[in-house]
C-alpha cells in the first residue's frame, strides 16, 4: 500500500474518532449559537483545512510527510488570506448548513475550483519554486471532499 494512502486512512480514522468524542452536547451548543459565531467557526475551520489540505497534497505527491519550509512554507501559511475571500465571494458563509441543495453544492464546487486553480498563480507571481504540478490536482480533489464534506 502507498504511504500516502496509509497516512490519509489514519487521518480519516482520527477525524472520525474525534467526531464521535465530540458528542451531541457540543453539536447542540454550536447549533444554538448566533449566526455570526457559526460563520466565524466555519471561517476558522476552512482556514485550518486549507492549510492541512495543501500539506497533505504535498505529502501524497512527495510520498513522505511534508513539513513546509522556505518559500513553499510561506505560501502555505498565507494561503487562507487568499482562499477565504474567494470562499466568501462565492457565498460559503451565507449558506444554510442544515439544508444544502444542489445549487449550494454547485456554488461551493465553483469556489473550490477557483481557489485551487488560482493559488498556483500566487506561487508563480512570487517566483516560488518547488511546487509540483500534480500537487495542484491532488489539492483540488482533496479540497472537494474535505471542504464540502465539512
Amino acid at each position: 500500500m502507498v504511504k500516502g494512502c496509509i497516512l490519509l486512512e489514519k487521518l480519516t480514522n482520527i477525524i472520525f474518532i474525534l467526531y464521535l468524542l465530540m458528542g451531541f452536547w457540543l453539536i447542540n451548543y454550536i447549533i444554538s449559537l448566533p449566526k455570526i459565531f457559526k460563520q466565524l467557526i466555519m471561517l476558522l475551520v476552512d482556514s485550518t483545512l486549507v492549510i492541512l489540505i495543501l500539506i497533505s497534497s504535498f505529502s501524497l505527491r512527495l510520498e513522505y510527510i511534508y513539513l513546509p519550509v522556505g518559500d513553499p512554507g510561506f505560501l502555505i501559511l498565507f494561503l487562507p488570506m487568499f482562499a477565504i475571500p474567494i470562499f466568501y465571494w462565492f457565498g460559503f458563509y451565507q449558506l444554510s448548513l442544515r439544508f444544502i441543495g444542489l445549487s449550494s453544492v454547485w456554488k461551493m464546487l465553483q469556489g473550490i475550483l477557483m481557489y485551487c486553480l488560482l493559488w498556483p498563480f500566487i506561487g508563480i507571481l512570487f517566483q516560488i519554486e518547488g511546487i509540483p504540478r500534480s500537487v495542484i490536482i491532488i489539492n483540488l480533489f482533496i479540497a472537494f471532499f474535505f471542504i464540502i464534506g465539512v
